[in-house]
């Protein structure tokens, strides 16, 4: 009986300390930038270097979820998407898009949040990519933009045919304007005033003066 007692106290004492260590671990975070957590978290960082195409594997197609406005609130969110939150990752790494900063913890907060269901994430992880001066990976940009347009997601469906269609991407992909004015099917399922609709609009009726020609 002494015996386990004694084990008992142990358990219970070891719990205590975990507990302390996990505050202590907490009140420093909160001396530590948001954004400076998340590119230093072991999980996140090990997203930095993969195709967001090769998380689109995961994907299921999201439930809607809201978040705080995560501006305000960003250690929140990153609470939220470190539980598996998806749309806290995506809404974070929004934030640090929207402000031009912290471009790294806004890539692995896209991807997480593409790893998590949510299709936009992996649009936007992509597009991120894309706008790295020197990016060559048009197959891994391609097959993102594509995944999350047949996930439904209306941006990526336009940026998949503008990929397809632009005459910038032609040395990273092969140009097929069928392709591009298939992809551009998905640009509206939001409606007309969605901007990713207006554009693929615009597209549209540019590439098929191009194939007038």
């Amino acid at each position: 009986m002494y015996k386990k007692i004694i084990q008992a106290a142990f358990v219970f004492f070891g719990a205590a300390m975990l507990t302390a260590c996990s505050a202590d671990a907490e009140d420093r975070d909160d001396d530590i930038p948001v954004a400076h957590q998340v590119v230093q978290n072991a999980n996140l960082s090990k997203l930095k270097d993969i195709c967001p195409s090769e998380l689109l594997a995961r994907v299921k197609k999201p439930q809607l979820e809201f978040t705080e406005n995560c501006a305000e609130v960003d250690k929140l969110c990153l609470k939220q998407c470190l539980k598996g939150k998806g749309y806290a990752c995506f809404d974070l790494a929004h934030v640090y898009v929207t402000t031009d900063k912290n471009y790294e913890a806004s890539q692995l907060l896209f991807k997480r949040a593409c790893q998590l269901g949510v299709a936009s994430g992996c649009t936007n992880a992509a597009a991120g990519l894309l706008n790295i001066e020197g990016s060559k990976d048009g197959t891994c940009l391609l097959d993102s933009f594509k995944g999350a347009c047949e996930l439904e997601d209306p941006w990526g469906c336009t940026m998949s045919a503008i990929m397809l269609s632009d005459k910038r991407y032609i040395d990273i992909v092969d140009r097929n304007f069928d392709a591009a004015l298939n992809d551009l099917k998905g640009s509206c399922t939001y409606g007309l005033d969605d901007p990713a609709c207006s554009n693929a609009r615009e597209l549209e009726r540019m590439i098929k003066e191009a194939m007038e020609k």
